[in-house]
């Protein structure tokens, strides 16, 4: 390959990209561009550095609580960070409370006809759910109810509350301890038409609403979009409609689903994979059980069967058992919403969105809700070896009650991009070097909102990973924006680490079990002794705005590794800059790293056996 670009340019590239970007697209502007400052010519070959942040997705977002886009006549809830109050949950840490008549209204700023309300509504006094209502207003004519409810959302107590193996937490607002979490759930609505800019939306809290057991709701933010045409079917799959399916019809579509499945595995390769057309599709007869084992009642993709829908707000995959199971990879999932039951954490029968061997297979716009998990790679229950080569991209993901994408057992060579991920019961994204080492890895350019519990984005061990260019908001318990290290055992941790790039708003939180505050970037070299082999860990241009606590946190000993941050921007710490606890042992090099407006101090180094170098910080 021969590169065009001349040796002044490059090193005027390389210059950028070691100094932390300002003036950042916001989050939930419509449509992100990419600036592109060189490529090859020559073969087509991109030597581009793209300088923005997070999934580049159509949504326009409309915070609840900003005046300058929306009027209302509601509360504004405070904006506590504490574990256990609503507002630790919301957006920014804001959101309206509307009373009976009380409203919001805002103007489209772009052509819409999906909408996505992001919303709190009280818990019932002994946690069994009911519905609620609130008026859909359209240039003030009324449109419709959007119904709401507490089904997925208000969980009590802690960790093994349900006192049961695999459940986690409590839908018992009587549970000991009773604190309650998890007070968000979301709605989308298909418009009837598109709407174009400055239409008015209006959302009503009106008294024929009240009487449903509810006298306020919270709203935590409005999600609008253009909604693409609906797919067509491609030529070389086979509709599930062919073999006794009917489209919102609410019955029962496993057994359509079976024997479309079988039709591709019998087709010679003449046929790719299964359609799905405009409409719900649901799948709620069989038993729990646990699809690793081959158990519980799934939808089970053999190697090289695909499934595609027409689009993710067009074709629905609901149900007590709406979840893929891939067995051997190859294959493609896309264009669908899948949206489970689930209504609380059961880590053994839960339904994971999407499971499984990815290897050489793509999820793309796919949209998940109300599952265990969103995507968890993972060597099938059938097979040897790991997986490898998974490709995912424009995902979103949303109250699910653990992970949202796990990379695990040994995934390698495999990436997420360009997806939106809020509400995770656990790390939004990780990588999890169980048994056998992931390797080659990358995460970047996505967005990861509020998880409920543990980290933004996670790297427990591993070998040559990226995480670059994403944007992480509002950690709210036990958790930092990013984490690295050694936690959960994995395999010796070697090679490189590359975490460049990213934004961090308003990430660390407080640590509820261990009662510490954790840094919106967290180094935690747990039981790390003969797991670190020459390992590098470089940090660049990363900025952390506004954390919670510490804006970079490092414990336990680190021997056998080595940090460098550089460009690093800390920007409104909660409390130091650069925190090192006295556990720590091994170094540290910092260039070119700037601490302000910290509430303390800039560094500490609390560690007798940890050393701290750098030059041309500002601190």
């Amino acid at each position: 390959m021969k590169i065009r670009l001349s040796l002044c340019l490059l090193w005027f590239c390389i210059a950028l990209l070691l100094v932390p970007a300002t003036g950042a697209a916001p989050l939930g502007d419509t449509h992100d561009t990419h600036d592109i400052l060189a490529t090859d010519d020559a073969d087509g070959t991109a030597l581009s550095i793209a300088t923005n942040y997070g999934a580049a997705t159509p949504i326009t977002t409309y915070e609840a609580e900003d005046a300058k886009l929306v009027h209302t006549n509601g509360s504004d809830i405070g904006n506590s960070r504490a574990w256990g109050q609503i507002s630790s949950e919301a957006s920014g840490r804001q959101a309206i409370s509307l009373a009976a008549e009380q409203h919001l209204q805002f103007n489209l700023k772009a052509a819409a006809q999906g909408l996505t309300l992001r919303y709190s509504i009280p818990d019932s006094a002994d946690g069994s759910a009911y519905s609620a209502g609130i008026s859909l207003y359209i240039d003030g004519k009324f449109k419709r109810q959007i119904l709401l409810t507490n089904k997925f959302s208000w969980i009590y107590g802690v960790w093994d509350s349900e006192s049961k193996k695999s459940k986690r937490w409590t839908n018992n607002p009587k549970a000991k301890p009773n604190n309650a979490h998890r007070f968000f759930d979301e709605v989308s609505v298909l418009l009837d038409q598109s709407y174009p800019v400055g239409t008015q939306i209006k959302l009503l809290r009106e008294d024929t609403n009240t009487s449903s057991g509810t006298t306020s709701i919270v709203i935590d933010l409005i999600e609008t979009e253009a909604v693409p045409a609906a797919l067509s079917q491609p030529p070389d799959y086979v509709a599930i409609t062919s073999y006794g399916a009917i489209a919102d019809d609410r019955l029962d579509d496993t057994a359509a689903m079976k024997l479309a499945i079988a039709a591709v595995k019998n087709s010679g390769g003449l046929k790719k994979g299964v359609w799905l057309p405009t409409g719900s599709f649901d799948f709620d007869i069989g038993t729990a059980g646990n699809a690793w084992s081959g158990s519980g009642s799934r939808i089970y993709l053999d190697a090289g069967i695909s499934l595609k829908g027409a689009g993710m707000w067009r074709t629905t995959l609901q149900g007590a058992f709406a979840g893929i199971y891939a067995k051997g990879g190859n294959i493609s999932i896309s264009d669908i919403k899948i949206r489970a039951a689930d209504t609380l954490r059961d880590d053994d029968s839960g339904v994971p969105g999407i499971e499984g061997n990815l290897s050489n297979s793509s999820v793309d716009r796919v949209w998940i809700q109300h599952n265990k998990v969103g995507i968890w790679v993972t060597r099938s229950f059938s097979q040897s070896g790991t997986v490898s080569k998974a490709t995912i991209r424009h995902v979103r993901i949303r109250d699910v009650w653990a992970d949202g994408i796990n990379f695990h057992y040994g995934t390698s060579n495999s990436s997420v991009s360009n997806s939106s991920i809020r509400n995770t019961g656990d790390d939004g994204l990780a990588m999890w070097s169980d048994t056998f080492t992931n390797t080659g890895n990358s995460f970047h350019h996505n967005t990861v909102q509020l998880p409920g519990l543990a980290n933004g984005i996670a790297i427990y061990g591993g070998k040559d990973n990226t995480v670059s260019f994403n944007v992480v908001e509002d950690i709210v318990d036990n958790g930092a924006g990013i984490a690295f290290g050694t936690d959960f055992n994995p395999p010796v941790m070697s090679g490189r680490l590359t975490i460049s790039h990213n934004i961090l708003n308003r990430c660390g939180s407080f640590h509820h079990d261990w009662a510490t505050g954790i840094g919106a970037i967290w180094a935690y070299w747990h039981k790390s002794k003969g797991k670190l082999d020459n390992l590098f860990v470089e940090l660049t241009g990363n900025q952390i705005k506004d954390s919670s606590y510490a804006g970079v946190l490092i414990e336990q000993p680190s021997n056998g590794a080595s940090m460098r941050f550089m460009a690093t921007s800390i920007v409104n710490p909660g409390t130091v800059g650069i925190d090192i606890r006295s556990s720590a042992a091994g170094t540290a090099r910092f260039e070119k790293t700037t601490v302000t407006g910290a509430l303390s101090d800039a560094l500490i180094n609390k560690a007798a056996h940890f050393v701290v170098s750098g030059i041309e910080n500002a601190w």
